[in-house]
């Protein structure tokens, strides 16, 4: 008989302390983002246990806890379980006799690893008191465990929205056209979250360039223009007209976004002379890492129009306008309103010299005139 395993024993039955210990225990687990995972909380030897209290905190910015129950083990113990409160889970036992032999796990609880984790959460037993069916404590030794990320989450949306925010649109095709090229076969570079307003504006207006025969039959050229913004890197829009008096016959990319010899990356999805709308005209630089400075024209539409009256006007309207920078951040546009009078753009017949407003005598006059 060993003297000192006997001494010990007598003087923990005196302070009311079970002479049976047991080791509690939490795994060590890796996981990817946004996955869920079961953590258990394992008994070496249950035997007796009869009810108890058991703390465990975890790092609520990795994880989020989900439920808490008892396993086969524990299951003729009554369980309440309180996940409420942040980076902490309390599970409190109770039940009228000891339980039996056994080992394993105790109790499962079900987190969810957030989709944006990243590094490791200890798992820390920080709080264990047990008790047997006679009211004394059982001695705990307790080993903590730990959750590491080790890959991040798969994309939600399709390998085409590059970033990731569900929505294919300019912002994308930047951030390709300022990558074009590069090999990324021995390296794998994480993005950061991509922060769509970039705080900056851009006014864009429609300029009409030349003016139309006598008749109202003719081909009208309208540019899209942007004043000076740092960065300019990419555009997309739809444009309205009224296919009554109009008709796209031709669109191309202004000179803006290929100044300083960058290449362009243009699209149009399609042109409803029907309907009177361009749909999704797109531009973008490639293969540059620089956006640019100075403003220009981004796209040129040339229309042929048609029953034209010298006294009629129609209306072109920017819309879905979206202006991205280098880094694939939103420009806000401010959008001129554009109204085209026919009498500004037809060419008469010939040159007229039409009377005063008002007469001589007044202190101003205005004298009218068209050039033929």
């Amino acid at each position: 008989m060993n003297l000192k395993y006997t001494f010990t024993t007598i003087f923990l039955i005196l302070l009311g302390v079970n002479a049976h210990g047991i080791q509690m225990s939490l795994p060590e687990i890796s996981v990817d983002q946004g996955a869920n995972i079961t953590v258990a909380i394992n008994v070496d030897d249950a035997t007796g246990i009869a009810g108890g209290e058991i703390v465990l905190e975890y790092d609520p910015s990795i994880l989020v806890a989900v439920e808490v129950r008892a396993t086969d083990l524990a299951k003729s113990l009554t369980l309440i379980a309180n996940i409420g409160v942040k980076g902490k889970v309390v599970a409190a036992m109770a039940g009228a006799t000891g339980l039996k032999e056994g080992s394993g796990a105790m109790l499962e609880v079900d987190f969810e690893v957030r989709a944006d984790a990243k590094g490791e959460s200890p798992l820390t037993l920080s709080d264990v008191e047990l008790f047997d069916e006679n009211g004394n404590d059982i001695s705990v030794e307790t080993v903590n465990g730990k959750v590491t990320v080790v890959k991040e989450a798969e994309k939600r949306y399709p390998a085409w929205d590059v970033n990731d925010d569900g929505v294919v649109d300019i912002l994308d095709l930047v951030l390709v056209g300022k990558h074009f090229g590069e090999d990324y076969r021995t390296e794998n570079p994480v993005a950061g979250k991509i922060s769509v307003d970039s705080g900056k504006e851009a006014d864009v207006w429609i300029e009409v360039q030349n003016k139309i025969a006598t008749e109202g039959m003719g081909l009208l050229v309208v540019n899209i223009n942007v004043a000076s913004v740092p960065g300019l890197y990419g555009c997309q829009f739809d444009l309205a007209f009224n296919p009554k008096f109009l008709e796209v016959v031709g669109i191309k990319a202004g000179d803006a976004l290929s100044q300083d010899g960058a290449s362009i990356y243009w699209n149009v999805s399609d042109i409803d002379n029907r309907e009177g709308r361009i749909i999704n005209a797109i531009y973008v630089r490639r293969a540059t890492r620089e956006g640019i400075n100075t403003g220009g024209t981004l796209a040129t539409v040339v229309f042929k129009t048609k029953n034209v009256s010298i006294s009629g006007s129609t209306r072109l309207s920017l819309t879905n306008l979206a202006i991205a920078d280098v880094d694939a951040q939103i420009i806000k546009a401010v959008v001129e309103k554009t109204v085209l009078k026919w009498k500004d753009l037809i060419i008469p017949p010939k040159s007229i010299l039409l009377p005063n407003y008002p007469n001589p005598f007044n202190p101003e006059t205005w004298i009218p005139y068209q050039l033929a």
